[in-house]
């Protein structure tokens, strides 16, 4: 099917359906929301469970082109890039706070936030083959099972 805007440059249609995975992901559902809900659920665990975690971040190896920062709990900002960055550590920082017999709660959103790296590292590749989509389809499907576990927690 013939499609005009093939016809004007830098304009098409199979660009445009692609995912914006810095808005989309780093600057919504990672950035915003999994680190909304381990902020809360860290407020509820109290604040030796908050200084712990603020521990473990500030003391997180330096990697180039990484983002490193001293504090989680009380920063904020709009910048996705950082926002994935922040993700990033903060998901190792927490294994050690966020046991299971701590706090359930905080275990499975560890849970749901490993799912999320490992797509969000897949829908970051450069060039995907048959195999890749393949690998995001099933990893998909584990975010998807953990983050239902996730919400069942609260019903």
């Amino acid at each position: 099917v013939q499609n005009v805007l093939w016809l004007v440059e830098n304009s098409d249609p199979h660009e445009a359906l692609s995912l914006d995975d810095l808005h989309t992901l780093h600057g919504g559902t990672g950035g915003v929301h999994l680190l909304g809900e381990l902020k809360t659920i860290l407020a509820d665990l109290g604040r030796q469970a908050q200084d712990d975690l603020e521990t473990q971040v500030s003391e997180f190896p330096r990697w180039r082109a990484l983002t490193h920062f001293t504090t989680v709990i009380h920063i904020t900002f709009s910048d996705g890039n950082k926002r994935r960055d922040l993700v990033k550590q903060v998901f190792y920082a927490a294994l050690s706070v966020l046991k299971c017999q701590v706090s359930s709660e905080g275990y499975r959103l560890l849970h749901v936030i490993r799912s999320y790296l490992q797509l969000d590292s897949l829908i970051g590749l450069d060039v995907h083959t048959e195999r890749t989509l393949e690998m995001i389809d099933a990893e998909f499907l584990v975010y998807d099972a953990a983050l239902k576990v996730f919400c069942l927690s609260f019903h």
